[in-house]
């Protein structure tokens, strides 16, 4: 683990959340991903989305975000870039982010980005509310088809990832069964999604993914959405190219009330920092 870190601890002042579902739903595309009514518009919505997701373990959401709110998602990121509270994180690891020594003899992996953690983002931020937001919530377990609960991970339940020129994550199979990613800005070359499907408990499908074999391509605009199986399907983000930073939303969630927290070795691999007492956060 290589990693640094400024002014990790901090939090941004909190400004102005708006007036409720308007401010949010002037940065939804509520009319295009009707996610906000499950139960009616949004009925096609989640049939299309449990199909892609049954078949492909992918389910693609065009311009979920409006150009606003990327726009002000955006500023919140660069905000907290300027303030420092971001944390760098480098990391050679191998394809099953674990220490089983399965596929030891392949080269390892390098990953890189910086992070900014969820406790850095002010309650009144745009993606905290949007996660927090029950139709949000509401749409991912209709996909799903079971109850979900939000992160209790104060770090990790939303945070945002910046690829710069040459960052990348190497090919992995996530721990987490699936993750909610928001494309905020693409670059001008490079920082494509790339996955082998149903990969892992398949060797020779993982060697020959490694291999350039049975790679499939995923592009996103920003706003887009993207939900995946990272669990069961090995993935990467190739390297960014150009001076034009790669900028994601991460949003977890657990299947059980109070889930979701990392482990420390991952925390301090993301975010390079341990997790307060709950009495130090005001919990």
């Amino acid at each position: 683990l290589r990693g640094s870190m400024r002014m990790a601890g901090r939090t941004l002042s909190p400004r102005p959340a708006g007036r409720g579902r308007r401010a949010l739903g002037s940065a939804v595309n509520w009319g295009k991903h009707p996610v906000n009514d499950p139960d009616g518009a949004g009925r096609r919505a989640v049939a299309a989305a449990r199909e892609a997701w049954a078949r492909d373990g992918v389910i693609h959401l065009p311009h979920f975000l409006t150009q606003q709110g990327v726009a002000v998602a955006l500023e919140e990121e660069a905000a907290a870039v300027d303030a420092g509270l971001v944390f760098r994180s480098t990391e050679d690891h191998n394809v099953m982010l674990d220490e089983s020594g399965r596929l030891s003899d392949l080269p390892l992996e390098q990953s890189s980005k910086w992070l900014v953690a969820g406790d850095q983002l002010s309650d009144a931020s745009l993606v905290r509310r949007l996660y927090h937001s029950e139709e949000l919530l509401g749409f991912v377990q209709a996909v799903l088809g079971r109850e979900l609960f939000r992160s209790a991970d104060p770090m990790n339940c939303v945070h945002l990832n910046r690829f710069g020129t040459g960052d990348g994550l190497g090919w992995h199979h996530d721990n987490s069964e699936f993750f909610f990613n928001i494309l905020l800005q693409a670059p001008e070359k490079g920082g494509e999604f790339e996955y082998v499907k149903d990969s892992r408990e398949d060797d020779q499908r993982i060697r020959a993914g490694v291999a350039g074999v049975g790679v499939k391509p995923h592009r996103l605009s920003a706003g887009d959405v993207l939900m995946f199986a990272g669990r069961t399907a090995m993935h990467r983000v190739t390297p960014v190219v150009g001076s034009t930073p790669r900028i994601t939303c991460i949003m977890n969630f657990a299947s059980n009330p109070g889930g979701g927290i990392l482990e420390e070795y991952t925390r301090l691999r993301f975010f390079g920092r341990p997790l307060e007492p709950a009495s130090s956060r005001g919990g």
